[in-house]
């Protein structure tokens, strides 16, 4: 009591308070004679702050000069604790999401900043329009938007992920949720939607939706293909093989093993290519700097194989590797020498050699066939042609003698 009596009011405020023009004019105006209120921060002798609700009223002697100013306060220090957290969650949200409001029937309210930003439109543009000018014709016609309404009629909250459309007409996609307010009636009054962009998110979770089922096609269509398919990565590295080039190379493993006695086929992922390559070297520097299709038949062993090699690049032109079809063409080479030495043969007027279909398959045996059965036709003509010469001769012995 006494460290305040006799001293100035401004013991009790802070400088800033008690020096800001807002002070002075309050007492300007009780020394009129005028009541004033007003909130006010005020410091204790511990120097903890208190905020205080105040009415002023001066008290005027009988020459109706202000003798001396009465105030009546109470403590809101709470009160005004929680108001300046709710005003600091506000300030938060306003700062960070997008804000619109709307009245039960769908009409703008309010938007702030970011949700003008977000859409494209000033306040001007949305202030009273309906709700359904962010969605598509398609959809504001639809039960689903009807029952949307008259679920937040109900006073029942709506949050999820929400496609809209901004001023140009293009995609947004929102994680949002539809709050009703409720009056003093306990009924909803208006909704209030707080919202956050995650388009480039949603987006690029369609595009990888869209490359994983292409991929997917393209790996089914590979994996059910009976070409032989390989392939590696820029480095030549092996990342991938189709069931018939592993069948294949399960075939032709005892062949590779007489070459590359490390070979085997069930550990080719993972393996550089040059593996199949005595000069690995060559082969590097060859398909390394591939920038189109490059074709080339190889021998191992007694089995002959013909390579297409393509590279392959992103949408950017970047290499990400080799796309390598195998060919089994041994049965085409042994076919082909068989026939090259029939043919040989034939010219010698040798036409008892018969080609081997043991070592064929498919269409080649038929063609093996006929011509065996060309061969057997053009034997039978030659031993006719020679019994009757044979008999010619007879005969003209005969008449001579």
């Amino acid at each position: 009591h006494d460290e305040i009596i006799g001293k100035h009011v401004s013991i009790l405020l802070k400088p800033v308070i008690a020096q800001s023009d807002e002070y002075k004019q309050l007492w300007a105006k009780l020394n009129k004679g005028e009541n004033a209120t007003m909130e006010i921060c005020r410091v204790a002798k511990s120097g903890k702050e208190y905020w205080f609700s105040t009415s002023y009223v001066p008290i005027c002697g009988d020459d109706g000069q202000v003798h001396k100013v009465k105030v009546y306060s109470y403590c809101i220090t709470a009160e005004k604790q929680r108001q300046l957290d709710f005003e600091g969650q506000v300030f938060a949200i306003n700062h960070a999401q997008g804000v619109i409001q709307f009245d039960m029937s769908g009409h703008v309210l309010t938007a702030n900043q970011n949700m003008l930003d977000l859409t494209g439109y000033t306040a001007d543009e949305v202030i009273g329009k309906h709700h359904s000018m962010f969605v598509s014709e398609r959809f504001k016609n639809s039960q689903e938007y009807k029952d949307f309404w008259a679920k937040l009629n109900r006073g029942e909250t709506d949050m999820g992920v929400y496609h809209r459309y901004d001023k140009q007409g293009k995609d947004i996609y929102l994680q949002a949720s539809y709050n009703p307010i409720f009056g003093l009636d306990g009924k909803p009054e208006k909704v209030v939607k707080f919202a956050t962009d995650i388009t480039k998110a949603v987006l690029a979770d369609q595009a990888q939706k869209v490359k994983t089922r292409e991929a997917t096609m393209i790996k089914n269509a590979l994996e059910s293909s009976s070409n032989n398919l390989m392939m590696a990565d820029k480095e030549g590295f092996i990342t991938y093989m189709n069931p018939a080039a592993l069948e294949l190379m399960r075939e032709a493993s005892k062949t590779f093993k007489q070459l590359f006695p490390h070979f085997d086929a069930e550990k080719l992922i993972g393996q550089n290519y040059d593996v199949f390559h005595k000069d690995p070297s060559h082969q590097r520097n060859l398909l390394g700097n591939l920038t189109g299709k490059h074709q080339t038949e190889i021998g191992v062993g007694d089995m002959f194989f013909r390579l297409t090699a393509n590279p392959i690049f992103d949408n950017d032109g970047e290499r990400l590797g080799t796309v390598i079809e195998w060919v089994d063409q041994t049965q085409e080479k042994r076919v082909e020498n068989q026939i090259r030495e029939a043919l040989k043969l034939a010219v010698d007027g040798d036409v008892t050699y018969r080609l081997d279909t043991s070592i064929a398959k498919g269409s080649a045996v038929e063609t093996m066939n006929s011509i065996n059965q060309l061969l057997d036709i053009m034997n039978d003509i030659l031993v006719n042609v020679r019994e009757a010469g044979e008999t010619i001769n007879t005969a003209a012995h005969e008449i001579s003698s």
